[in-house]
């Protein structure tokens, strides 16, 4: 978390103040403070000893069960540009391909408790360096069973890895269970072993969606001395909006009101409102009404169902309310709209307000 995004979650968040034992009755840590204060941790290098004894204290109190360990890796891009003091991009930072696609940053490794999805151990290199090199270093030694993808195949022949007595639980090839699932009577057990494996597997995206998606660590600051640490970066306004889209994204077709939102954030008003407002030049209700006003196109298009149904679908009892909604924002009754559109699946509604590039 960026500090200013710190400092706003101190005075805003009453769980995050219990933790670090503060209290609105006394002055919060200004981001200045903040960030000289993770100057140092950097400096001295304690951060990953905070995080191993983090881990220490969960597997005394008996959260960590050491059954098992999912081990996975996450591209987090970089900068490409070269307009910079150096007039060059980073050495130690390279691109890798992924599909058909190209990313320039590093990467980061971490392995997963199965049972609960905690994670116990971290590891960060350049982008290009294969995830099987850093399986050792996201292993507690006591695991019962590994699970890992299809790059991990191989691993418990390194010379590293090849004392761990533990079952390996390596997904197969994509191609090879492409080829399984062409004949899916005669492999049906070889396939119910990849999806269990999968299922297994599962839990380790979820800290990469946690830090990616929630917290908007999509991108970092790397810092040439010391390959090891990440400064993952984002400012407060891309944080808040990107948690409101999400909760939208979740509750718009309850048709709640923008206190709740607000409520849900832990944010005044005020904040949410003027963060909207700056950032994509809409209050936060004309932004929940823009994602309804999308669903409510694109089925009126798509679908064969009544205005009433999909009317309920969208929260709306009466149809008439979504009648008068829908006209006051593009300008005709849904029932003319499912009329001219019919027919003409795929296009975008003609008189719309629609601007929809910023949400997921």
């Amino acid at each position: 978390m960026s500090d200013p995004a710190m400092e706003d979650a101190l005075y805003e968040i009453t769980s995050m103040r219990l933790f670090a034992g503060l209290s609105l009755d006394s002055s919060i840590p200004d981001h200045t403070t903040i960030m000289n204060f993770r100057h140092l941790l950097e400096k001295h290098k304690l951060s990953r000893q905070l995080f191993k004894e983090v881990n220490k204290w969960l597997s005394s109190a008996g959260i960590y069960l050491k059954e098992g360990t999912i081990v996975d890796a996450t591209i987090i891009e970089a900068a490409s540009s070269i307009k910079n003091k150096a007039k060059a991009r980073d050495p130690e930072i390279h691109q890798t391909q992924k599909g058909k696609q190209w990313f320039f940053g590093l990467k980061a490794y971490i392995g997963v408790e199965a049972r609960t999805g905690l994670t116990h151990s971290l590891s960060t290199t350049a982008a290009n360096v294969h995830d099987i090199t850093e399986t050792d270093k996201l292993l507690h030694g006591e695991e019962c069973f590994i699970s890992a993808d299809s790059g991990y195949r191989g691993a418990q022949k390194r010379e590293e890895l090849k004392d761990i007595k533990a079952d390996w639980l390596i997904a197969e090839m994509p191609s090879k269970v492409r080829l399984l699932k062409k004949n899916p009577r005669i492999n049906k057990q070889p396939i119910r072993t990849e999806y269990i494996k999968a299922s297994i597997r599962a839990k380790v995206e979820h800290p990469f969606r946690i830090t990616k998606r929630q917290f908007g660590f999509r991108k970092i600051v790397y810092r040439l001395s010391n390959i090891d640490t990440l400064r993952l970066t984002h400012s407060p306004d891309e944080l808040i909006l990107q948690q409101f889209r999400q909760l939208v994204e979740v509750e718009y077709q309850n048709r709640r009101t923008v206190y709740f939102y607000c409520q849900t954030l832990s944010l005044t008003y005020g904040r949410l409102h003027a963060v909207c407002q700056r950032n994509l030049n809409k209050t936060p209700l004309q932004l929940i009404n823009n994602r309804i006003l999308m669903e409510a196109t694109f089925r009126l298009k798509e679908s064969s169902s009544s205005i009433q149904a999909i009317a309920n679908s969208l929260g709306y009892q009466d149809a008439s309310q979504f009648s008068h909604f829908f006209k006051k924002e593009v300008g005709i009754s849904p029932s003319q709209f499912k009329r001219i559109h019919s027919g003409k699946k795929g296009n975008a509604p003609e008189g719309a307000k629609q601007d929809f590039s910023d949400w997921p």
